[in-house]
């Protein structure tokens, strides 16, 4: 993925949106998430709002103690090999929606749901109903799902933000706004933060593009639902990309990821871009008489993304040329919104030791 540039604070603040000012003077105040990253995301607004709105739900506006979701965080970006990520600190704990309690050592919910991210992170395939019962054990219901949505974002993530090349921005705990190209926005209004305007009412899934399977597993915590659906929308479903490309990618990921539920033909989503069981046969080889250069250029990336390595001169010159800036933000969202929720929606239907295998080698 060719390296993004920050959007500068002048950018930003004329679009006057009380919303992202505040996600905005939140970053600066928490740094988790680094607002670094929400100027990347600022090339494409409608993104950079889908992934605060998740963000702030699963993480800052959860009912898992923090000291535990703040621990899985950077525990996963560290498996996932972006320090900038890792080295990212919560700072002002109290102000956040958790309260303050430190999971010692020896603790159940701790060790529970450590083993289930370093799963994820590791050993995916090995994810089955003895997991999940053990964390329905010691979480509820509602903290099952609100842990799931969030490990299946931090799974992909922060390898979006390593692939953007993000590093650049932010080598240790805090950015350093004497070394960044340009300003931040609202970087001087960190301190002074009122309540987050309501969002507007999530619209229910009209199209039927979203997976059907993973919404259901939301519906208990229907915040978090609606969050993960408003991203999914964004990367997917509209934006500058032709929705045929986050199709193209929603099908290969569940192929590669032996998940077809994910992505059955018969999908309204699906079958509005064309995509049929010829286009299926000739995906794993990209046949250029079937898929144009952008779509080409962007499954690509998503397959990196899955396969956790980086990209070759050619296929960065390649986005670089056919893609914007906004285009790559979404394409990063599109692949990131997918590849840990499929592991995650997958897991909870385990199949057989041979579809445990092919996991295993397409990872």
């Amino acid at each position: 993925m060719p390296q993004l540039t920050l959007v500068p604070a002048h950018v930003v603040e004329a679009w006057d949106d009380p919303e992202i000012r505040w996600f905005y003077r939140e970053a600066h105040r928490l740094t988790v998430p680094a607002p670094t990253s929400l100027a990347l995301e600022s090339h494409y607004p409608a993104g950079l709002l889908g992934f605060c709105r998740l963000w702030w739900a699963s993480f800052h506006d959860g009912r898992i103690e923090r000291a535990l979701m703040e621990e899985l965080r950077v525990r996963i970006a560290e498996q996932a090999g972006c320090a900038y990520c890792a080295t990212s600190r919560l700072e002002a704990p109290a102000a956040t929606g958790r309260p303050g309690v430190t999971a010692p050592a020896g603790d159940t919910r701790r060790q529970a749901a450590l083993a289930f991210v370093d799963l994820l992170s590791l050993r995916p395939w090995e994810i089955g109903p003895a997991t999940w019962a053990g964390l329905s054990d010691v979480f509820d219901e509602d903290e099952v799902v609100e842990l799931a949505v969030f490990a299946a974002w931090q799974y992909s993530g922060p390898r979006m933000l390593r692939s953007w090349g993000a590093a650049r921005y932010k080598t240790g705990e805090r950015a350093d706004a004497s070394t960044l190209p340009v300003r931040l926005a609202y970087a001087d209004d960190a301190g002074r933060t009122t309540p987050p305007p309501r969002p507007p009412a999530p619209r229910p899934d009209g199209s039927g593009s979203a997976p059907a399977g993973w919404l259901t597993f939301l519906a208990p915590r229907p915040e978090l639902a609606a969050a993960w659906l408003g991203l999914w929308r964004a990367a997917v479903d509209d934006g500058p990309l032709p929705a045929r490309i986050g199709q193209l990618i929603r099908v290969d990921l569940a192929t590669r990821l032996v998940h077809p539920a994910w992505a059955p033909l018969d999908a309204p989503g699906i079958r509005a871009a064309g995509i049929d069981a010829a286009t299926m046969a000739a995906l794993p080889a990209l046949d250029p008489a079937m898929f144009d250069p952008r779509e080409r250029a962007a499954v690509g990336y998503a397959r990196a993304m899955l396969a956790d390595r980086e990209l070759d001169g050619a296929e960065e010159a390649a986005l670089a040329e056919l893609l914007t800036e906004a285009e790559l933000v979404q394409l990063g969202l599109a692949a990131a919104v997918q590849v840990g929720a499929i592991l995650v929606d997958r897991s909870r239907a385990a199949g057989d030791q041979a579809e445990a295998t092919a996991l295993r080698l397409a990872r």
